[in-house]
């Protein structure tokens, strides 16, 4: 968004509004797999829904898993991914975008990414299409970040007489108090990060995108941590063989490139083939 910043890249994308999940995931479901031919994965229908969440590659011998975005997992093959490989080769069977669609990069897809300088961001796809000014490593960036509640027609119609969770959720899945609607249900929807264009005057001057705080699925445990309190989107890119490259956003530290465990499970955010 500024023209003149040395980490300015041309690898901006249009990201979807809504988190990816499964046709086939009911509330009884703790999770489903996304078919070969990918028939089965949607977008929710509002922004401020979870959706389903997803780990960054397929669990062997199973496809792409979509798990339930509040219930704990206790099944033993959710945390059952490979290591070694990067996305170029894992795509093609751990891919949990609809048809047409992929999830966005934060840089290489072919081998490690470090992003510790300003020509390695310039092909990131995350960075150049959040944020105000792209930063290296995992520095945080508050200048276009808003933290809040979002009124889209779902999340401010739900629960009238009882609009907000009061300690934890579903099956005891951590959710802060007085964040989610229907959170109960696998169409929970949450407060979450706005982020905006700030640039006066430019093509496309305010324009947004909300990313609910559904948080993640725990790598060891299956358990639901950081909803309400965290949003959090997959990337195809990674620092190593073992770890992801994923964004957050948080109330107090805004939003970040962090990278993490590939185990972990995360929102599904699409960008256009």
């Amino acid at each position: 968004m500024d023209p003149t910043d040395n980490a300015r890249g041309s690898a901006a994308v249009r990201v979807c509004a809504y988190n990816a999940t499964a046709s086939d995931l009911t509330n009884m479901d703790e999770l489903v797999e996304i078919l070969a031919d990918r028939s089965n994965a949607v977008f929710t229908d509002y922004p401020t829904q979870a959706g389903a969440l997803f780990s960054m590659v397929k669990n062997p011998p199973y496809g792409a898993l979509a798990y339930n975005p509040v219930t704990p997992v206790t099944s033993t093959i959710w945390n059952n991914v490979p290591t070694g490989d990067f996305w170029n080769t894992l795509q093609a069977t751990s891919e949990g975008c609809p048809p047409g669609y992929r999830r966005p990069n934060d840089g290489s897809i072919t081998t490690s990414t470090s992003n510790s300088t300003s020509a390695a961001i310039k092909n990131s796809e995350l960075r150049q299409s959040l944020y105000a000014t792209p930063m290296i490593n995992d520095l945080g960036n508050n200048i276009n970040f808003r933290w809040g509640f979002y009124a889209d027609g779902y999340f401010d119609r739900r629960d009238h007489n009882n609009p907000f969770i009061s300690s934890t959720g579903f099956g005891g899945s951590a959710i802060a108090s007085n964040t989610a609607v229907s959170w109960n249900t696998k169409d929970v929807a949450y407060i979450g990060s706005l982020l905006f264009n700030p640039v006066a005057g430019s093509l496309h001057e305010n324009a947004s995108l909300f990313i609910p705080a559904a948080g993640d699925r725990h790598s060891e445990s299956g358990a639901l941590i950081e909803g309400g309190e965290a949003s959090l989107i997959l990337s195809s890119s990674a620092p190593n063989g073992t770890d992801m490259w994923y964004f957050v956003g948080t109330p107090a530290l805004g939003a970040q490139q962090l990278s993490s465990t590939r185990t972990h499970a995360l929102s599904l955010r699409c960008v256009p083939n």
